[in-house]
Parts: C-alpha cells; structure tokens; sequence
C-alpha cells in the first residue's frame, strides 16, 4: 500500500484518479504563487491556450487551431492519471508536478495586421513565469507555429 492509499484509507483524503483533479485554473497570472512553496519539489506546468490560426492562414495551411485550447482542455477532463503515470515510469505524477491552466490569451480583436500584438502577449506571459518560476514548464495549445517565436524569446530572455 503507498502512501496516498494510505492516506485515502486513514483521514478520507482522496486519491487523485483523472486529470482534471489535479488541474487548478488560476483566474490570474500571478496566482500560482498561492499554490507553489520555495520549499516544493513538484515542478509545475502551466496550460495556456493561443487560440489563433492566423499565422496558418497566412501560409494557405489547414485553418482551425482556435479550437486547440477547447480541444485539448475536453480531453484532460476525462484522462486517467495512470496514462500519465505510465509515462513516467509509474511514478505517481500528482506527487512530481503541479499543473496549473492559466486560460486563453485574447485574440479576440487580433486580425491579420496585428499578430504582433498577440506575439508580445504570449512572450510576456511566458517570460513572467519563468522570470517568477525558473522550474517552470509551459504548454502553449493552439495557434500555428508563428506561436514558437515568442516563446522561443521568452526562454532565451530567462535563460540570460
């Protein structure tokens, strides 16, 4: 028996089965604080949707990447923690990392001649959390791949 069946058994502390039970949404970027101890040895992972294709129907590809975000959050909902332990190795994943959805960033007034306003978005919002949380780990869902430049320069700038 391990520790969190233990657990699970003596003080009623459920043990996390998919997901979405160890997923916490922050209503703002800086509220990962509130869950993230120097002390803590999890290392955290942030969600953020890029809900944008603009940059594939600038180059004639498949458009449809604004969906990502929904897409891939529907899927986490019902995921079994064991597929993600599996991955790891059997390693209970909810004792390794903290895994945190920030949202979606705004594009809904971005068009065609203002994609760089949505690129500096995503690229300060990577760059606060690794400037804040160097052991961060940050998946951007969706847009194309005009979406690699700014978080390629946000993990330069922290790297500096």
């Amino acid at each position: 028996m391990d520790v969190d069946e233990i657990d699970s058994v003596l003080f009623g502390i459920p043990k996390p089965k998919y997901v979405k039970d160890i997923l916490k949404p922050l209503a703002n970027i800086t509220d990962f604080s509130k869950f993230i101890s120097p002390e803590s040895t999890k290392t955290p992972f942030f969600i953020l949707g890029y809900p944008c294709d603009i940059g594939s129907k600038r180059a004639h590809a498949r458009p449809g990447q604004e969906r990502s975000p929904t897409m891939f959050r529907q899927s986490l909902q019902g995921m079994d923690l064991l597929v993600l332990n599996n991955i790891y190795y059997g390693a209970r994943i909810d004792s390794q990392i903290s895994l945190f959805d920030l949202g979606d960033l705004d594009t809904s007034s971005i068009n065609e001649s203002s994609l760089d306003i949505i690129h500096k978005s995503l690229e300060d919002v990577n760059t606060y959390l690794l400037s804040h949380c160097p052991t961060s780990r940050i998946i951007t869902i969706g847009g194309s791949n005009d979406c690699s430049l700014p978080n390629s320069r946000a993990v330069l700038a922290s790297a500096k």
